[in-house]
């Protein structure tokens, strides 16, 4: 019996550890409406500079996934060319878009 007692708060432990690293890995990501400073390719994948409308970050380098660069590449271009800002979501500590948006928004 105390084995089974042993191995089941043994389990929960590991269960709580990594229930909170992996809480932790997406805490830092949020929305933000962003200007394109700049967009393209980098090495093997894609990156895009941007600035917070509301001041979190200025001119940060971000990746972009492989998987939707092409796709994050054509919102990026289409802000730039056209002064609209993006609706982003992303994680500014770990440097990864993970959503993107072309926003109604203009800049002046």
């Amino acid at each position: 019996m105390k084995a089974v007692t042993r191995k089941f708060l043994m389990l929960v432990a590991v269960f709580s550890m990594v229930m909170f690293f992996v809480a932790n890995s997406y805490a830092a990501s949020q929305w933000y409406l962003c200007k394109v400073q700049f967009i393209g390719r980098s090495g093997a994948g894609f990156s895009v500079r941007l600035t917070d409308a509301n001041g979190s970050f200025t001119n940060k380098m971000f990746n972009i996934p492989s998987q939707v660069g092409n796709e994050f590449l054509a919102i990026g271009l289409t802000a730039m060319t056209s002064n609209h800002y993006i609706s982003v979501y992303a994680d500014p500590d770990s440097s990864v878009v993970l959503k993107m948006y072309l926003s109604s928004t203009i800049f002046k």
